[in-house]
């Protein structure tokens, strides 16, 4: 009996490496966001820092100079902040959409490998069929044979 080839398997092998690559976008933005977490707590970390040392030049004497640097660089860590926090609000709902498009192509995935194993068991039986006409024969052969001696 000739081999079991599956004849969708170039699809199946493409539609293997869509779902790879979906998976690697998503580990993508997962460590973008990753990332913009950080440099959210960065800027939040500075920000407190910041404002701390502007509370201690207030208590002892700054000049308005330097009281408005400080709040134009107080003004700008915020505004940082915001810039990242938006970015991972955008990043998160990246995220949402790749696993959505993941799972239709986990399932276009597994329909192929359900199509593929259904037709494996199609022709595994098949062949147990082919062997057991061969062996019906082979014993049909034998009796005929048999009788004529």
């Amino acid at each position: 009996m000739k081999k079991f080839k599956f004849n969708l398997e170039k699809l199946l092998t493409y539609k293997h490496q869509i779902l790879e690559s979906e998976m690697q976008r998503l580990s993508m933005i997962l460590a973008e966001m990753h990332q913009v977490e950080l440099e959210i707590g960065r800027l939040n970390t500075e920000l407190r820092s910041a404002g701390e040392r502007f509370a201690e030049q207030l208590a002892e004497s700054i000049s308005p100079t330097e009281c408005q640097t400080y709040q134009n660089y107080i003004d700008k860590l915020r505004e940082d902040i915001k810039k990242a926090e938006r970015r991972l609000i955008e990043l998160n709902m990246e995220r949402e959409k790749q696993i959505d498009r993941i799972a239709d192509a986990k399932k276009e995935h597994r329909s192929l490998e359900i199509l593929k194993e259904n037709q494996y068991k199609a022709y595994l039986e098949e062949n147990r069929k082919a062997t057991e006409r061969e062996i019906e024969e082979f014993i049909s052969a034998r009796e005929s044979q048999s009788r004529e001696e």
